[in-house]
């Protein structure tokens, strides 16, 4: 009942903070995570002002979504609106140097246009493969590019919707005559005045425009102040009037609002301050969050800058203040659909729509679970049943097991067993429940047993064979599979395999008794092979008929053969097969090391490594024997050198041998069907034997090609 208590509570304190925590969208999830790639920020100004400190913000929200690390992301506040020299530009920038000298920077983000300029100038020292995406940057290709150090660029441009902001100021008072538009001077850094009359063209003949570029602050002021009533004032970035002063633009918005005698608009989110009413603005936080995807796109490869420059157009808003709308009588169902309100009053509906919800869906909830509850009762009352003849059953497999079952507790003693227990082990249940596991273990695998409770307590499992000491104090063999089944209750099950292990250790003596008689068979068909080998070497050395002695030569070279093939399987485990380079490479080295100057032949091989059934490998070293034997006698007659090759090769189940010479080349009247040679004649019948064939090719010397199937 308390974890059912705890449960609800939770559900409850979840849906209550609903409205403060909002739910997971799909928009919401991190993109595929970006792992140590480093970003260098370069804010323009200093500290504290509210566009690029926005749009800093939107970039940092963006890049920790998708889980990039704040360790790996640099800021910079270059401040060069209020220090500028090229004196304090280059000792910045020896600065920079020194401070990421040690840094891989993988893109570079300027905030407005004296940022990106300073990077073009001055920022030689950041790799030229560092991707740039630049904020707040005129619209212009000449702005963009001025400096040294062309980059390839991603560009968000600084175009404000002068047009846009227009359009809904008409809708909004379409008596209006005159369109003032509030701006300073020496805005080349962001040029707006240039654009907004090009959008303003469209307009002309019908309203009148004035542009405040040519007046000081103060005149400025007394203009607005007195201007008719069919006039609307367009506010934009106000950072110099024509004294040279300079202005902080929110600050501005905020004296003009006040002064104003006719309806304010303005281009940027950050004008939209009381007394001004609103228009197709520019967020500068939504800019920030632009340029941190566009960002992750360059980091992830999705996107390669390519061209010398990539503009990235913004998003426009139509954003009003909802004070000024009510204030003037405005029609806001002239405004689009989409559009943002501040300063917006919430209905009770909007303020504890959250809570609301959240409390119909824990009522029904909590009507469920009683449900639930009421169902879960009934079946606790069938499941305790359900139990009790369930532990009727389990009892009566327990005391029915062939096995043994004991039951042990965390120091090893036994708190049940089974009666096959008792058979196991000569004890009854009441002996063994005073005795523990380490009392019935054998010495010599005592510490054994020990090491394996130890591991069952460890990670819940361990199974093993050890000897046991009967009532009788007869030693048995148990195996024993043990399952932890709390930290205080130890299940083994086990059984009495004394028989098998008798069994097995006979079995171990009769192998060992195998292997020696094995052993001792090897070594006496190896010394008589070795035996007959001697004998030819003798009568060799003895005989006088050069032509007895030949014959005897041969028939020693391919008792060798025999030899080498015998050594080669006995060395292995499997007696049926060899490797064929393991055969057949040292067969043809031992053959020719064994006529006079053979350190003159050079032998070249090529043979695959495949295996070969002995039945198959014997007769082709026998082969290969008669083959090397003939060319060594005979090829190179009068030569001081020469070459014997040796190719095997299988394909699919066929299996072709090459053995050649580039000696005088056997005569043309010699072949496998008229030689009076016992070589040839035995080569062609083992051939015939394994139902291979053969054939001669002479020029250069003389190839024979033996083919058959395995």
């Amino acid at each position: 009942m308390k974890r059912i208590i705890t449960f609800i509570f939770l559900i409850s304190f979840v849906f209550s903070h609903a409205s403060e925590t909002g739910f997971c969208t799909e928009s919401s999830r991190p993109d595929k995570e970006v792992k140590r790639k480093h970003v260098l920020i370069l804010n323009s100004h200093q500290q504290g002002l509210p566009i690029p400190d926005q749009v800093i913000s939107g970039i940092l929200e963006i890049l920790k979504k998708n889980s990039f690390s704040i360790d790996d992301i640099y800021i910079e506040h270059l401040d060069l609106f209020r220090f500028s020299t090229s004196r304090f530009r280059n000792e910045l920038a020896l600065l920079l140097a020194k401070k990421y000298n040690n840094v891989e920077i993988d893109l570079i983000i300027t905030i407005t246009k004296p940022a990106a300029d300073f990077l073009e100038n001055e920022g030689s020292t950041f790799k030229q493969s560092a991707s740039v995406l630049a904020a707040i940057m005129p619209s212009g290709i000449k702005e963009i590019h001025t400096g040294k150090i062309n980059r390839n660029k991603a560009v968000i441009p600084w175009k404000l919707d002068s047009a846009g902001t227009l359009r809904y100021a008409l809708k909004l008072f379409p008596a209006t005559k005159r369109v003032v538009v509030v701006a300073g001077v020496r805005d080349e850094f962001l040029p707006y005045l240039p654009g907004a009359k090009m959008d303003f063209k469209q307009w002309e003949g019908r309203l009148e425009f004035e542009y405040t570029e040519d007046l000081s602050y103060e005149e400025m002021c007394q203009r607005i102040s007195v201007l008719p009533q069919d006039s609307i004032i367009i506010y934009a970035p106000y950072f110099f009037d024509k004294t040279g002063r300079s202005f902080i633009p929110v600050e501005v918005a905020v004296d003009i609002a006040e002064m104003a005698n006719v309806p304010v608009f303005g281009v940027l989110d950050v004008f939209i301050v009381n007394g001004i009413i609103g228009g197709s603005v520019l967020n500068s936080k939504v800019i920030g969050e632009q340029a941190g995807r566009f960002a992750l796109d360059i980091l992830n490869g999705k996107i390669s800058l390519s061209e010398e420059t990539t503009l990235i157009l913004p998003d426009y808003i139509p954003m009003f203040d909802w004070h000024q709308l009510k204030k003037n009588d405005l029609d806001i169902s002239t405004l689009p659909s989409e559009s943002v309100f501040k300063n917006r009053p919430l209905t009770l509906w909007s303020q504890y729509k959250a809570e609301v919800i959240s409390t119909v869906i824990v009522i029904v909830f909590l009507l469920v679970l009683l449900t639930v509850l009421q169902n879960w009762n009934r079946r606790l009352k069938n499941a305790e049943m359900s139990i009790r003849e369930s532990e009727k059953k389990f009892r009566s497999y327990i005391e029915n097991s062939p096995d043994g079952i004991f039951v042990a507790d965390d120091n090893g003693y036994y708190i049940d067993v089974n009666p096959a227990a008792e058979k196991i082990t000569g004890y009854s249940r009441q002996e063994l429940l005073s005795r523990s596991i380490r009392d019935l273990l054998a010495e010599e695998t005592a510490d054994l047993g020990i090491t394996h409770f130890k591991t069952l307590k460890e990670i819940g499992i361990s199974k093993g064979e050890m000897k046991f000491i009967h009532k009788s104090g007869e030693i048995k063999w148990w195996s024993v599979d043990a399952v932890k089944l709390s930290d205080k209750r130890y299940l083994g099950f086990v059984k009495d395999i004394t028989v098998r292990k008798s069994a097995e250790d006979e079995i171990k003596k009769l192998l060992a008794e195998k292997e020696l008689l094995l052993n001792e068979v090897h070594h006496r068909i190896k010394n008589n092979m070795n035996t007959i080998r001697g004998l030819l070497t003798l009568q060799i050395a003895a005989e006088k008929n050069t032509a007895a002695a030949s014959s005897l030569m041969d028939a020693e070279a391919r008792v060798q053969s025999m030899i080498l093939l015998y050594d080669r399987l006995y060395s292995c485990d499997n007696y049926r097969e060899l490797s064929v380079t393991e055969y057949i490479v040292p067969l043809a080295e031992k053959i020719v090391a064994g006529f006079p100057e053979s350190e003159k032949i050079k032998i070249s091989t090529d043979v695959e490594d495949f295996i070969l059934n002995v039945n198959k490998l014997t007769p082709l070293g026998i082969i290969i024997n008669e083959l090397l034997t003939n060319m060594m006698k005979y090829a190179f007659a009068g030569r001081d050198d020469g070459v014997i090759g040796i190719s095997v090769s299988k394909t699919g189940n066929n299996i072709v041998v090459v053995v050649q010479d580039n000696g005088v080349g056997i005569p043309e009247n010699i072949d496998f069907g008229n030689s009076t040679g016992f070589g040839l004649n035995l080569v062609k019948m083992i051939i015939e034997q394994i139902n291979g064939s053969v054939h001669i090719e002479r020029g250069g010397g003389t190839k024979f090609i033996i083919e058959f199937s395995v």
